[in-house]
């Protein structure tokens, strides 16, 4: 019975391996292959070889803003903005990071898990900040591509498709709906469930107790979207934190010899690789699936195919290089605090 048990529990190990590890590395593994049999890897090299130091250097910085603007989009939630800036930066640069490098969007959840291991935030807390988050990136990602496409301009030799236009307005505005009344339908979801719970005689049981605390905690943060104040200062910043990286994938192009498309034009063709990044789809380390999302942007903008390709790869790699860089700097930052934290309580005991 014992072995039985044993070989059980192994097979589902197996299948969970397969599943997080094996899969999304075959998945990752052919779209390079893919994308590089349209695109010569010597290209890619030179791009990295030959780029501007000192367009890096602005690049980095500004990527680094990116990091300082979503740490201030933290603050502005009840249950985080007794929080310090320094306190927060390290934590959504670790996220970043992990969130970039994790297949299938899998690292979002380290938000969660940070929060609450070094700020003692409730899980179902965490859970509803990383909703509003993700959903005011939504709406910020639509208006960017909006604004862009308008200042592009929608007529003469610079005309685009006006539905692309219409999509993102309204796009933009069901996501700002959803977002104002996420409250309500996330209560008409817990009565469900709990209907649901009861029927089924799991109410009394631990683990249902538990997560119904989680539901309540999320619906607290939720409630919160109705002030008309904290959604324009979501908004704000959201807007703040995609321009910026936008600004750096613009500089990047400029580091790599690529400096015929102005600051609305990288918007609107690096659209498609935040969407990439965005949505539950990306590989491992967004390798392949953001560059496919980069090519079908600036194809649009009238870029080869071999050289949006090119750049792709070029582009992410230096982005890889900024995260990972910032990211070892906020875990060793962290590491120290918990050091610090950890030999002032073996004191006072």
């Amino acid at each position: 019975m014992s072995q039985d048990v044993d070989s059980e529990h192994k097979t589902r190990r197996v299948r969970r391996l397969i599943i997080r590890i094996i899969v999304p590395l075959v998945i990752t593994v052919f779209l390079i292959s893919i994308l590089l049999y349209f695109s010569n890897p010597k290209t890619i090299l030179q791009l990295i070889q030959n780029s501007n130091p000192s367009s890096l250097i602005t690049s980095f910085g500004v990527y680094a803003c990116v990091y300082l603007i979503r740490t201030l989009r933290f603050q502005q939630f009840p249950q985080l903005n007794q929080l310090s800036t320094s306190d927060l930066l390290p934590i959504a640069s670790l996220h970043s990071f992990i969130n970039l490098i994790f297949p299938m969007r899998s690292g979002e959840l380290s938000l969660v898990y940070l929060l609450r291991k070094y700020h003692k935030t409730e899980i179902g807390s965490g859970i509803g900040i990383l909703l509003l988050v993700r959903l005011f990136d939504l709406i910020a990602l639509a208006l960017c591509l909006a604004g862009s496409l308008v200042l592009f301009g929608l007529g003469g030799a610079n005309a685009r498709d006006p539905l692309l236009l219409v999509i993102s307005i309204l796009l933009g505005l069901l996501i700002t709906l959803i977002s104002l009344t996420a409250s309500i339908w996330w209560k008409s979801l817990v009565s469900f469930l709990a209907r649901v719970s009861e029927h089924m005689r799991w109410r009394e049981k631990n683990w249902c107790r538990v997560f119904f605390n989680w539901m309540d905690e999320i619906e607290l943060v939720l409630k919160s979207s109705k002030s008309i104040s904290l959604s324009i200062r979501l908004l704000a910043t959201s807007l703040g934190s995609w321009l910026s990286l936008f600004l750096s994938f613009w500089f990047l192009l400029q580091a790599v010899g690529i400096s015929r498309f102005s600051y609305p034009e990288v918007v609107i063709g690096s659209t498609g690789a935040a969407i990439t990044s965005a949505i539950p789809i990306n590989a491992i380390g967004s390798l392949g699936t953001m560059q496919l999302g980069w090519t079908m942007g600036f194809s649009a903008l009238g870029m080869s195919v071999e050289e949006g390709i090119a750049s792709g790869f070029a582009i992410h790699i230096f982005i890889l290089i900024f995260s990972s860089v910032l990211a070892l700097i906020s875990f060793l930052v962290l590491f120290r605090t918990s050091v610090g934290k950890s030999h002032e309580k073996d004191q006072t005991t």
